[in-house]
């Protein structure tokens, strides 16, 4: 009989000999996981941390290229000129680079099968948001020169007035002077009664295109609103307006999108293009210096596993481009799609029903064309038409009627 204390020599050395077999074991199976798993050995990451500026440059226009056409091109500029335009700031990192970058996993995420991203990408080209879409109110709704000498009198004479009501005449121009507020007004009306969907700003309703209603006649004492506080109330409304508007585009990228949406263009119009195949050296490595290195575990020292893996989860893996062979459910990133003719026609009518075209009409002054597909409903045909025989048909005034009724 051994004593307690004799137990402790036994016990140590057995489990000893159970972990030094059990390491041995995983490391000669013939499952690589398994190595990967103990060593903590990472795969090679797709989207590496950039050594140099002209790196990050490199790998966003190759990002670009794989856009469809139609988005690539105002991609690709916005590209090069804040390159162009930021390249002689530091070139040891801040701000801009940390958002290159983060711009360069937005871009592999958009072409790896994120749908929201895509969606994006397409409205900052056809200017729905972003830069584009401030140039196209400026240039749309900047206030016509005078056409001739008798014109630029009349406006001379006319200059800058006061909000009637405001009991004065003349004052200061300002930003709001440059802005033909008449076309404005009736452009945002025109937009604020198609009821909009899913739009990247806040919806703008019909009680919004009028900011005159909310300047009021009186201050708190009783008195007339002085004329500077009520221009300033003023510009604060169409400032709200503008906000929301999303300015018309030329009448052929109008049609582009029409038909874009109904798919009667060209595949390599609207198509994502298929990946290249990385370049290498003849020795068998890479010839760009995208390819990652062993395991980092300096990383996992200093900071704990949970934050270092957080790129490897399914939820963040489109964004990091991380890959994870060790989890017991392993999948698909989470919010990937195939990019399917189909679901680009519809990507692309989302996209036109947020867009105008807008021409001046000799007697209606400005004609506003939005687009709108009209939902195409099959009939019955072969054995299916006998369970509609007998059915009373609607008229489609009567059935459009109800609709209206339903949805209110």
């Amino acid at each position: 009989m051994l004593a307690r204390g004799d137990w402790n020599i036994p016990i140590f050395w057995g489990i000893f000999i159970f972990i030094f077999i059990l390491f041995f074991g995983f490391l000669s199976s013939s499952s690589p996981h398994r190595a990967t798993y103990l060593l903590r050995i990472m795969s090679t990451l797709p989207i590496p941390s950039p050594a140099t500026i002209l790196h990050i440059y490199r790998h966003l226009l190759r990002e670009a290229s794989y856009l469809p056409l139609v988005a690539r091109p105002y991609i690709t500029e916005r590209i090069k000129t804040q390159f162009r335009t930021h390249q002689r700031a530091s070139a040891t990192g801040g701000e801009r680079v940390r958002k290159a970058y983060h711009g360069l996993r937005y871009l592999r995420a958009a072409n790896t099968g994120s749908l929201s991203r895509l969606r994006k990408i397409l409205l900052l080209a056809f200017g729905r948001t972003g830069r584009r879409r401030r140039e196209l109110l400026s240039s749309f709704f900047q206030r016509e020169s005078p056409a001739d000498s008798a014109a630029l009198e009349t406006l001379i004479e006319a200059g800058p007035k006061s909000p009637a009501g405001t009991g004065t005449s003349k004052r200061d121009k300002d930003w709001l002077d440059r802005w033909d507020v008449d076309k404005l007004t009736k452009y945002a009306k025109s937009q604020a009664t198609q009821g909009l969907v899913n739009t990247p700003q806040a919806a703008l309703v019909p009680k919004q295109t009028d900011p005159t209603r909310k300047i009021p006649a009186q201050n708190i004492w009783g008195d007339a609103l002085a004329p500077k506080l009520a221009r300033s109330k003023l510009r604060k409304g169409w400032k709200e307006i503008i906000k929301k508007v999303l300015p018309p585009v030329s009448l052929g990228e109008w049609e582009l999108l029409r038909d874009l949406s109904a798919g009667k263009r060209p595949a390599h119009e609207w198509h994502m293009p298929a990946r290249r195949v990385l370049a290498r050296e003849i020795s068998g490595g890479p010839a760009d210096d995208t390819a990652g290195g062993g395991w980092e575990w300096a990383a996992y020292v200093k900071r704990p596993i949970r934050q270092v893996e957080a790129g490897q989860s399914r939820r963040r893996r489109l964004m990091s481009g991380a890959t994870d062979d060790n989890s017991p459910n392993a999948g698909p990133p989470i919010g990937i799609h195939r990019y399917t003719p189909r679901l680009m026609a519809r990507l692309y009518n989302q996209v036109w029903a947020m867009t105008a075209t807008a021409e001046k009409a000799h007697n209606k002054g400005l004609e506003v064309t939005w687009g709108r597909r009209e939902p195409h409903i099959p009939t019955a045909k072969g054995s299916a038409t006998e369970f509609f025989e007998g059915a009373p048909e609607v008229p489609a005034a009567q059935h459009s009627a109800q609709r209206k009724r339903t949805s209110s």
